[in-house]
């Protein structure tokens, strides 16, 4: 009888054991590697520190750009792309300026990407961030005569 209630006990110890495994792999929320895709809107602006005016779509950006000392923005490009974990996106930001966007890691919460900015091929700007999702950061880019080129980033899941 002991025998036969041994025998019991480690089939259910087996039985119970699939059950914790499939439990875990159900329960355990989506590891980096399936994170999927990961979606960024990027506005370019060329923002000066003299005249008067910013376009209607920086009205959520103007407070922080006067802040800084800006006086007057234009967008001069949106581009909203959706690429992969550790897949480079590149932005031609104007003339030689470029910009690249390299997503690294996704929480809860918010999204790690490493950021390159380039003059001329070579780097002006190295930066990595972690950026909550759904939240903006603003890059102010090299200057180009009178104006600096402005990166305001948004990323999502």
């Amino acid at each position: 009888m002991t025998r036969n209630r041994t025998l019991a006990n480690i089939l259910n110890m087996k039985a119970l054991a699939v059950l914790i495994g499939i439990t875990i792999i159900i329960a355990v929320p989506f590891s980096a590697a399936d994170a999927g895709t990961i979606k960024f809107k990027v506005k370019v602006v060329k923002a000066a520190r003299e005249g008067s005016g910013f376009d209607g779509g920086l009205a959520k950006y103007k407070k922080q750009l006067m802040n800084w000392g800006f006086r007057s923005g234009k967008i001069v490009l949106n581009d909203n792309f959706a690429v992969n974990l550790n897949q480079k996106h590149t932005i031609k930001v104007a003339g030689d300026i470029k910009a690249e966007i390299t997503p690294t890691s996704v929480g809860d919460n918010f999204i790690k990407f490493d950021f390159r900015m380039l003059k001329g091929g070579k780097v002006a700007a190295k930066l990595s961030y972690r950026l909550p999702i759904r939240k903006y950061t603003i890059i102010i880019g090299p200057a180009a005569k009178s104006s600096n080129y402005i990166l305001i980033i948004e990323a999502s899941k």
